[in-house]
């Protein structure tokens, strides 16, 4: 590994970000050069036929440690499921894919988490249901937290964990049940105390708005308290149409119960012609919040990702920030998925925001994926990851330390079916801690 430099930052930092707080004012990130260079890529599904939707997260009780999740459909017309691979050296060697659960229905939008004594807790869609499973016992710990009876049932589950607490989050509908507003997507929320062994008995519903709730996404920060966030349909006053909102609430956790507050339009904070916001996605940092989310003014060829944060008191919209646009000129993507994915991670103080989409000057229309970095400034041009000659989708990244981690999708498409693979990137930052500026409002 290369050696860390800037150990005296460390010392500087602390008094620099108490002062910073007792004076409420704002920490900006720096215009650090980037000049970290990014490993070649990897395909690590290797032996599996087709693998999609990958996520990547890196255990933060042991450096080196990184996972990635996905699913795979070995053979076109049989059902999919999930797997995994793991490296314990920084991305250089990778376990062969093994099967989390295999069943004869299909696996599909999988999520994980590490907890802190470095177990990786799983959920994912299982035919309709929601599945959960630990690597404690894969076999052995999984679970059915929930079984609607009738369609679309559970779909895009999102994991966070904190000590012994294992929180989910997802959408659910089921056209065949009495009650109309459980026939529409809303947000519901369950909870293990004790690392997946036990879990509610009955999810709680964070929405129930009779419209249509889907893609959350939940971070956990460092006090446990949980935060979610989700696109909803709403009648916009202006336009006197339906359009999708990113909505927030927050779960303060407790040893017996989560309060939580009220849904809040944090999308509101981009004040900008009308547009829908899709695909939302939550990070907590040493910082407070940061959501990336995906607008869309003119479908499907006028898409962009912009990021709002937060510093504390996150109920209310006026302490949302926007960062403004971040992806810079418009991209699009084609067929299937038919909005841009988006992927923010902090390492050392700096945010990175990974992305996909085609350039709309693109003859050939294969999306690549992108980042973003607010050290070098959001207004900086995307820096390329991938090239234009394959079909880049889905980015997944994670941090730890001086390391930022990177997995997406290579689209396939061949006479049979797709034959799609996931790759797998590393960069190593030569700085010890970024530096940041402290701005008296």
């Amino acid at each position: 590994m290369k050696k860390t430099v800037g150990l005296l930052l460390v010392v500087v930092i602390g008094a620099l970000w108490a002062l910073a707080w007792r004076e409420q004012t704002a920490v900006a990130e720096t215009a650090v050069p980037d000049a970290d260079t990014w490993s070649s890529p990897k395909v690590i599904s290797t032996g599996i036929t087709n693998a999609k939707r990958p996520v990547i997260k890196a255990d933060p009780n042991t450096p080196g440690k990184v996972m990635v999740v996905f699913i795979s459909q070995q053979i076109n017309n049989t059902p999919i499921d999930p797997y995994y691979t793991l490296s314990t050296n920084y991305g250089v060697n990778w376990t062969t894919p093994s099967p989390i659960h295999q069943s004869g229905v299909e696996s599909k939008q999988i999520d994980f988490d590490f907890d802190n004594q470095g177990t990786a807790h799983a959920v994912w869609r299982e035919n309709r249901s929601l599945a959960y499973a630990n690597s404690s016992n894969w076999a052995g710990s999984f679970k059915t937290l929930s079984a609607p009876t009738g369609d679309p049932g559970v779909t895009t589950p999102s994991i966070g964990t904190f000590g012994s607490n294992i929180h989910v989050v997802w959408s659910e509908a089921n056209t065949g049940d009495p009650n109309p507003i459980k026939t529409v997507p809303n947000i519901y929320y369950s909870r293990s105390t004790n690392r997946g062994a036990n879990w509610l008995a009955t999810p709680v519903a964070i929405t129930s708005t009779g419209l249509d709730s889907v893609s959350p996404s939940i971070a956990v920060d460092a006090a446990g308290n949980v935060h979610v966030v989700w696109q909803e349909l709403e009648f916009d006053q202006t336009l006197l149409d339906f359009v999708f909102k990113v909505k927030y609430v927050k779960g303060t956790v407790s040893a017996n119960s989560v309060s939580w507050s009220a849904p809040l339009t944090i999308s509101n904070a981009i004040v900008a012609s009308p547009f829908d916001a899709h695909e939302p996605h939550i990070l907590a940092t040493n910082s407070g919040l940061e959501v990336t989310l995906t607008t869309i003014f003119q479908q499907p060829v006028e898409q962009y990702v912009y990021l709002l944060s937060c510093r504390s008191s996150c109920e209310s919209l006026s302490k949302w920030t926007n960062q403004g646009n971040v992806s810079g000129p418009a991209l699009y993507v084609n067929v299937e998925p038919v909005d841009l994915a988006s992927s923010p991670t902090n390492r050392l103080g700096c945010t990175h925001v990974f992305f996909d989409g085609a350039t709309t000057d693109n003859p050939e229309g294969k999306e690549q994926v992108w980042m973003a970095n607010g050290c070098r400034g959001w207004n900086a041009p995307r820096t390329p990851i991938t090239d234009n000659l394959t079909r880049a989708l889905r980015p997944s990244s994670d941090s730890l330390d001086n390391w930022l981690y990177l997995a997406y999708e290579e689209a396939i498409v061949i006479e049979t079916g797709n034959t799609n693979k996931i790759y797998f990137l590393s960069n190593e930052s030569d700085y010890g801690m970024y530096l940041p500026v402290v701005i008296k409002r």
